[in-house]
């Protein structure tokens, strides 16, 4: 497919047509992550946390655009390229997709819970928020299976739009510290608690920093199967060869040899797309740490068990009473919306997953896959809640959701970034591997998440890692036996699928 000429022109503006993929994303990581845990994080540790935001936003676009990169040059999706890492056929792909339907319900319960205490604010309904998060649940279930969501998804926009200049209005208001922000932001600098917290939160005070810090790691941007589900949009875009397939190598040399091939000239589509999604992210995420410390640590107040949001009501309280409604209209927009987003991107991830095999390749039926996939997630969750609600009373929603944003956030990014220069390095030509610069990050982030991880399970007990090796040895059995499947044309470097 032929670029548009706005994508050689010189002008930014004309640029931004281009953001289209990302618009999704990033309104579902918005949605999840970037209203709770900047803001609980700016309470706990102050604007100190904002160089982690920078640094966490940075290392995966870096992640994502490569894995993006690969797809619009080669036409491949990441996972077809993993059937040719080292070990046992197809034992990554069985161990991600272990993982995902194992942390999926947790995922997904998390956020219907949290909906449901929305939902009881706003409605000032006393008692249990289990039968709000049933009834989103089951609104959101309904809209993704009937694609009744056209009218509501410009709602979301326009609310969810007008909260976030409002929270950029509430800092300018607050007037910070400019060059304390700044110093946050650009020097890295010790985290620890405050020393008031244990007097007042001393279930959060006994949580270690380091899990406290990995989990705003596995939220700020997305996770993983998240950047998984974005990269195969590609094949609706039509960016450059991703929705072609793996192309062979004359057609890879062709566009190497060409600086002008229309391949390339996409992958400013996919700069452009990858960094506005992710600008926002940093630009929102910061915006509700420095809100954090400025408003609720001195008031020594932490978003936390069943107020993970309502603590951040005071961030337009404090320009105007008036703004309260506009705040909870925009958390209810953003957390609905993820809870209805995400399993499209889940869908998709899956799907992708099971299409890499050689012996399931082509022969899916995307609806159906969608279908239970939608099920298992929103189904799941409200299992999970009736777990938390009538058998685990004391469990709180950030506990429940640790070990699956570490599993589906963390891990799940470093596997993508180590395997990026693996696929540039064995399927594309020299002159079109990634630069060494690139390249370095991606192993440097993938293996700093991956020990990062490690050293949260342990720090979370035994019974943890061996949770996590009992899904890893599973995953290797039926790889072993052959369950994946035989090589096939697509598997071998720079042949099409036929």
């Amino acid at each position: 497919m032929q670029p548009p000429d706005s994508i050689k022109s010189s002008n930014p503006i004309k640029w931004l047509r281009f953001f289209g993929p990302g618009a999704i994303v990033a309104s579902v990581t918005i949605g999840s992550g970037e209203t709770i845990f900047p803001s609980r994080g700016g309470a706990v540790f102050g604007l100190s946390l904002l160089w982690i935001i920078l640094l966490v936003a940075v290392l995966k676009w870096n992640l994502t655009y490569s894995g993006m990169r690969h797809m619009i040059l080669s036409g491949a999706h990441p996972l077809e390229r993993w059937n040719c890492i080292p070990g046992p056929r197809g034992w990554l792909h069985l161990f991600i997709l272990i993982i995902a339907m194992v942390f999926f319900p947790l995922s997904y319960g998390f956020l219907a819970g949290v909906l449901g205490t929305i939902c009881m604010t706003i409605f000032g309904a006393p008692g249990n928020a289990l039968p709000w998060a049933i009834l989103m649940t089951a609104v959101a279930m309904f809209l993704l299976l009937s694609r009744g969501y056209r009218f509501l998804e410009k709602g979301q926009v326009a609310i969810l739009g007008t909260l976030i200049l409002a929270i950029l209005f509430a800092v300018l208001h607050c007037a910070p510290d400019w060059s304390a922000v700044a110093r946050g932001m650009f020097i890295p600098g010790p985290l620890s608690y405050p020393e008031w917290l244990p007097d007042k939160y001393p279930r959060l005070a006994d949580r270690p920093v380091w899990i406290e810090l990995i989990v705003y790691i596995s939220f700020i941007g997305g996770g993983g199967s998240t950047y998984l589900g974005y990269i195969s949009l590609l094949r609706d875009k039509q960016w450059g060869r991703g929705h072609l397939g793996p192309a062979t190598w004359a057609e890879l040399d062709a566009v190497a040899g060409d600086r002008e091939h229309p391949a390339r000239l996409w992958l400013r589509a996919a700069r452009v797309d990858t960094l506005v999604s992710f600008g926002m992210v940093v630009l929102v995420s910061a915006a509700f740490c420095i809100l954090g410390a400025e408003l609720l640590a001195p008031a020594q107040l932490v978003p936390d068990k069943n107020q993970l949001l309502s603590r951040q009501a005071v961030f337009l309280s404090s320009i105007s009473g008036h703004l309260v409604p506009l705040y909870w209209a925009g958390v209810f927009m953003a957390f609905f919306g993820s809870l209805y987003g995400a399993p499209e991107l889940s869908s998709r991830f899956v799907f992708e997953i099971l299409d890499a095999s050689p012996r399931l390749h082509g022969r899916l039926n995307a609806k159906k896959i969608r279908l239970v996939v939608i099920s298992w997630c929103l189904g799941g969750a409200l299992l999970v809640l009736g777990w938390k609600n009538w058998i685990d009373k004391d469990l709180q929603l950030m506990e429940m959701i640790t070990p699956s944003a570490i599993c589906l956030g963390t891990v799940l990014s470093g596997i993508l970034a180590l395997a990026n220069p693996f696929m540039d390095w064995k399927f594309l030509p020299k002159g079109l591997h990634m630069s060494r610069l690139m390249a370095g990050l991606n192993i440097t982030v993938g293996l700093a998440f991956i020990i990062a991880a490690v050293i949260a399970f342990r720090k979370m007990g035994v019974h943890n890692a061996i949770v996590i090796a009992s899904i890893f040895g599973i995953s290797l059995v039926p790889a072993a036996m052959g369950a994946w499947g035989k090589p096939g044309m697509a598997d071998t470097p720079g042949h099409k699928k036929y």
